[in-house]
């Protein structure tokens, strides 16, 4: 694997890390930059599309964690933490 890809690979890992950080700190994790970042540069993701509609959910931003939610699953179908979190926020 060459090198510039693990360095990309560490540091979408080290954002994702950062998630948790953010939430237990009370910060708005939508707006938090680590998190814009991977979304803006793997908007493909939806390993980072299911992060981003967890903290949007953690916010109590029902409409934008659903619409998250779906792009993951769309992006994995059958993502069980996706399917789980869209049944979780529609009730079901």
């Amino acid at each position: 694997m060459h090198a510039s890809r693990l360095v990309r690979i560490f540091f979408v890992c080290a954002l994702a890390a950062g998630l948790p950080l953010t939430q237990a700190r009370g910060q708005d994790a939508g707006g938090d930059c680590r998190i814009r970042w991977n979304v803006e540069h793997y908007p493909a993701s939806w390993n980072v599309c299911d992060s981003l509609g967890e903290a949007y959910a953690k916010e109590g931003e029902k409409e934008l964690a659903i619409a998250n939610y779906e792009k993951s699953v769309r992006l994995y179908p059958g993502s069980p933490p996706g399917v789980q979190a869209l049944k979780s926020l529609r009730g079901e």
